[in-house]
């Protein structure tokens, strides 16, 4: 059974994240846009981590996405 997220599920754990100094962006960076409608699929993931290794997380979940397109080549 496919599960579709919808962004109620999500903008209430951003605010969460936020409010305790986090951050809260896709795969990419950029910050999660709940405009698109009531999924998430025009986003790229999530990621919600602290401010200070946020750089990190980004950076290693690019280096994983890169390896998984070398897989598929």
């Amino acid at each position: 059974m496919l599960v579709v997220e919808k962004f109620q599920d999500h903008a209430p754990g951003q605010l969460i994240v936020e409010e305790a100094g986090g951050m809260v962006t896709d795969s990419r960076g950029d910050p999660l846009n709940f405009g698109l409608g009531r999924t998430l699929g025009e986003n790229f993931g999530v990621i919600a981590c602290s401010k200070g290794i946020h750089p990190a997380v980004l950076e290693a979940v690019r280096k994983a996405a890169e390896a998984k397109d070398i897989d598929k080549a």
